[in-house]
């Protein structure tokens, strides 16, 4: 059986020496920048790596194994200093090479195209090709490695992450637990692997408000990082972090507060710690906490330190950007500062209807479903704002008026593709039904 590999963000493929000074000085150059890559020294591995590419190109060439390795380093030192357009850059050359060289079965492809579907994924506006990328990998994986392997668990993981960020959390939840049987019996219940899917079902859990059963998994998580790698560490402020979370909701604002604070002083410990998409979510649940407290200019402080990064770091594209202008627009709305207010519900508006058109196009009818509600809470805030500052600021009527019809064009092309599907499905009437009443209050 071939060698099992867990996928994580590590620089697997070496480079072989072959006793020629050029190609020595290229290996030692692309390893020194793996180790900067490991303390998160982004731009001095970087700095390496573009030494040794000539190097590697002008022995090798382009149409190379030895070229693809050195793509599949620079890509993830992209990857892990959040420079995704580069990152599919390299990842995506290095993939091309391998694929054409090494066939499509082989686990230094699988690698290369897994980690390509991580930077769709985290580039916030592209889980399609995300999708796509992880479903070819599961599928030769099934073959090759197996299904009880812990490639086949890390996969099933990264499909869960994704399936749960577009909202369909009951197939997130049995991919999680399928992995998490998988590295039960492969690496036992210590493991950081098996303590990472405990995470990712709590935030399961957490979705679905089931606050008490997301509390026990994610204490679960901290528990086995502080064994592992002690209370210093990046994963125990993500996971005290994501506990804190919990507390929000479940009103305990005081145990909430202390954890966050804790988990933002860990992370600033770090060297950049500003490009850690953890410590982003830090600054926004601090904002959230302190909005819940009525605490209204902290909030603003923290929901605008998050926007800042998100925006530099991530783009205004991203996901979580957009989140960053939606709950600005609360704050703001909060301190009756309502010109504020009105330009980011608009601005948040306008941005989701580009996310949402951009993933219509795959959007399975489940799916479909978590964004009407998303909707209906969005015209909810819009109507209310408008109603209730019409004489302050009439023309953001004109923002309801947008939305609207965005959501009821969306609506009716969804339908009708729907009714196009040739399915045979008894709950579809139903279904159709439910977005007929959803464009039916948009006429309201």
């Amino acid at each position: 059986m071939k060698k099992a590999i867990l996928y994580s963000i590590m620089l697997f493929s070496g480079f072989l020496s072959y006793g020629q000074g050029g190609i020595d000085k290229a290996d030692s150059l692309v390893q020194q920048a793996r180790y900067l890559n490991q303390d998160r020294k982004f731009k001095q591995a970087l700095e390496k790596m573009a030494l040794a590419e000539p190097l590697t190109l002008s022995t090798f060439g382009h149409e190379s194994i030895r070229y693809a390795d050195l793509c599949y380093v620079y890509g993830l030192i992209q990857l892990s200093y959040s420079n995704y357009k580069e990152a599919e850059k390299w990842l995506d050359k290095c993939s091309a090479i391998r694929l054409k060289l090494l066939g499509k079965e082989h686990l230094d492809y699988l690698r290369s195209l897994y980690f390509l579907g991580n930077v769709y994924y985290h580039m916030g506006d592209n889980y399609e090709r995300a999708e796509q990328c992880y479903l070819e990998v599961k599928a030769i994986e099934e073959y090759t490695v197996g299904v009880n392997s812990l490639e086949y668990a890390g996969i099933l993981s990264a499909l869960g992450v994704l399936y749960l960020r577009m909202g369909n959390y009951d197939i997130s939840e049995k991919l999680f637990l399928e992995a998490l049987h998988i590295k039960e019996q492969k690496l036992g219940k210590e493991h950081q692997s098996y303590g990472g899917t405990l995470n990712n079902l709590a935030i399961v859990y957490s979705a679905r408000k089931n606050y008490e059963e997301a509390e026990k998994f994610y204490k679960a998580n901290i528990e086995i990082i502080a064994k592992e790698f002690g209370k210093s560490s990046i994963g125990y402020a993500g996971g005290i972090m994501n506990l804190a979370s919990i507390y929000i909701k479940t009103g305990h604002y005081v145990d909430a507060e202390l954890l966050f604070l804790e988990s933002k002083r860990i992370f600033e410990l770090v060297p950049d710690f500003s490009k850690i998409p953890s410590y982003m979510s830090c600054m926004e649940f601090l904002g959230e906490l302190y909005y819940a407290m009525g605490k209204f200019d902290l909030s603003e402080h923290y929901h605008l330190i998050a926007k800042e990064l998100r925006e530099k770091e991530l783009g205004k594209e991203h996901l979580s950007f957009q989140m960053s202008l939606a709950n600005l627009s609360l704050t703001y709305w909060a301190k009756r500062d309502y010109v504020k207010a009105a330009s980011y519900l608009t601005d948040a508006a306008d941005m989701r209807r580009r996310l949402l058109f951009n993933a219509s196009r795959h959007l399975s009818e489940k799916e479909v479903f978590s964004y009407t509600q998303l909707f209906e809470q969005e015209l909810d805030q819009h109507y209310s704002f408008a109603n209730d500052h019409f004489a302050v600021l009439p023309h953001f009527t004109t923002s309801c008026y947008n939305n609207t019809l965005f959501h009821k064009g969306f609506l009716l092309n969804i339908s009708q593709r729907f009714r196009s599907q040739n399915i045979t499905n008894t709950q579809l009437p139903d279904k159709l039904q439910q977005i007929q009443n959803h464009r039916n209050q948009f006429v309201c």
